[in-house]
């Protein structure tokens, strides 16, 4: 990782967020607090549902966005958005704003961060060993909606599994069905 982003996480108190390893020498700073593989490409990373919609209708390229964006006195968020052939990311957690309670939002995203690592490693692993997986998998945790996952399949909408740790429960799943393959 770039010394600027690991500089940029370590003076704000926070930890970098992971990228998957293929991605990690394409990310580069693009702006205060933006850092990606590219350009945003669907607008501030503010704007989560352009990112949510782009994702889902495979109009936002493969590629890694993460920074800290927002306006006014309390619209802003710590963002992390992914979308790599069989995975789409995308969090939303507040941070910065003037009501938001910071010890709070920052163990929030530390602890956001280590699922977000938990997850990429699974599904490294699941992608090494050839596992046969039902389709993309979508992870979303935006700070309106809460948290979310599911396995996208050809028909489209993900079979949405509401969840406070979506992350964890995502990568309990590819962690289970990696092992149901290797016992068939």
């Amino acid at each position: 990782m770039l010394p600027s982003i690991e500089s940029t996480f370590q003076k704000a108190g926070l930890p970098v967020p992971a990228v998957p390893q293929a991605w990690e020498a394409s990310v580069h700073e693009q702006g205060d607090w933006l850092f990606g593989s590219e350009p945003p490409p669907a607008g501030p990373l503010i704007q989560f549902g352009s990112y949510f919609l782009a994702a889902m209708s495979n109009e936002l390229p493969d590629g890694v966005w993460f920074g800290h964006d927002g306006y006014g006195t309390n619209n802003w968020a710590l963002h992390y958005y992914l979308k790599v052939p069989g995975l789409v990311v995308l969090v939303q957690i507040p941070w910065g704003g003037a009501y938001v309670d910071r010890e709070a939002s920052e163990a929030a995203i530390r602890q956001q961060f280590a699922h977000l690592a938990s997850l990429l490693q699974e599904f490294q692993l699941a992608q090494n060993e050839s596992c046969v997986l039902p389709g993309r998998l979508v992870v979303l945790i935006d700070r309106e909606l809460g948290g979310r996952w599911g396995w996208e399949s050809s028909a489209g909408e993900p079979d949405w599994q509401f969840s406070d740790c979506p992350m964890e429960e995502a990568a309990e799943d590819l962690t289970a069905r990696c092992a149901r393959e290797a016992w068939q």
